[in-house]
């Protein structure tokens, strides 16, 4: 595999010279070395649920950064967090924990999880789902998982997804009826896209009610929160916060999960109006990340063969006339190169990420047209 790689790699230095950057980027990502869970003082009803969560951590062990967190969680050195690690280096098992263990000490609070898209709430409502019994899942549509019950120590906690309902031909009538069943409403974990809580949450009184209780507050993929989008966020919590007072209740304590993200601490405490960067604990990634520029003659060698102990990125710098830059099969010649038999091959997977949807469209219509599937 490493050979058809290399060969790859020369056959792009070959097709792509007369617009190749002499120099490549090289990221190398050592392995961590895991810790042992059974190393950590945990509470019995915890470290039950991180095992349910995620079975392979008796064997494997934990990341660094998430000993790390449960270490400074378990000790009381703040309510507020923010995670600063990989995408894929188990964030989510970090910001569970938090909500369940946090719920399971004040059995009236409440926690609302908040992603930008629809695909990472329902990807999330997945992961609960595996930990709910089957009998306590709730399917509306006989297919699809809304909502269920898991037990966390002597604790039942419901956890429901919230999402709009729509209107008129829109209308999301399978969500709209979920709202008004009994498991929606004593659902303590309600798991939503940001707008849906910014729109809804100070809305009825039944939300009013969930969110006068609400003590625990995710926010994921927090690097996306900037420009418009960012200002959103930030003003919706400030009305959150000002509700809290209107209510005679503290503000919740908040978890921000988020890939590499500069000066993390002074954004989330911007984001979330503290005070003191004092205020919140910053967990990031304790591997670190060599990176380089290589020449471009290099690149072949270096992928024929990797180092072992860790992962290895090369990325080539192509200069894309701007003419040609909204036709992606135009582009650098890049759709002969996915085309062509003796560039790519048949024996590596390739995944082209592509700024917009009609971008991805007709890369994808001149695919079909110049490769014969059969």
């Amino acid at each position: 595999m490493h050979n058809a790689i290399a060969k790859v790699a020369a056959n792009a230095l070959k097709h792509f010279a007369g617009v190749l950057h002499p120099e490549a980027v090289r990221i190398f990502t050592p392995f961590t070395n895991p810790v042992p869970l059974d190393s950590l003082k945990l509470r019995a009803d915890l470290k039950r649920f991180l095992l349910a969560y995620e079975h392979k951590l008796k064997e494997h062990g934990l990341f660094p950064h998430q000993a790390e967190f449960l270490k400074a969680h378990g000790a009381g050195q703040s309510e507020n967090f923010i995670i600063t690690t990989a995408t894929g280096s188990g964030k989510s098992l970090c910001f569970w924990s938090w909500v369940f263990d946090r719920l399971s000490k004040n059995p009236d609070a409440t926690a609302i999880l908040c992603f930008p898209t629809q695909a990472l709430m329902w990807g999330q409502a997945e992961r609960l789902a595996r930990l709910t019994d089957p009998k306590r899942l709730v399917k509306p549509d006989n297919e699809t998982a809304y909502g269920g019950t898991i037990k966390f120590g002597k604790q039942n906690i419901g956890w429901s997804v919230w999402k709009g309902v729509g209107s008129k031909e829109n209308r999301d009538s399978v969500m709209a009826a979920h709202e008004k069943t009994e498991q929606f409403k004593s659902a303590r974990i309600r798991i939503a896209t940001l707008d849906k809580a910014h729109y809804s949450l100070l809305r009825g009184e039944e939300n009013k009610c969930f969110a006068k209780r609400l003590t625990s507050f995710v926010l994921d993929e927090a690097h996306t929160y900037h420009g418009v989008f960012g200002a959103n966020v930030h003003y919706f919590l400030k009305r959150l916060f000002l509700a809290n007072e209107i209510f005679g209740q503290p503000r919740p304590a908040f978890f921000l999960a988020s890939a590499t993200l500069s000066s993390a601490r002074t954004f989330a405490a911007t984001l979330l109006s503290l005070k003191s960067e004092k205020e919140i604990v910053h967990i990031e990634d304790s591997t670190k990340q060599k990176i380089e520029l290589i020449s471009v003659t290099d690149v072949p060698k270096q992928l024929s063969k990797p180092r072992s102990d860790g992962l290895l990125r090369t990325v080539l710098l192509l200069n894309s006339p701007s003419t040609e830059a909204s036709d992606p099969m135009k582009s650098a010649s890049l759709g002969q190169f996915m085309t062509g038999d003796k560039h790519v091959g048949t024996e590596i997977n390739a995944i082209y990420f592509t700024e917009s949807k009609l971008h991805g469209k007709r890369m994808k219509q001149s695919l079909d047209s110049n490769v014969d599937c059969d």
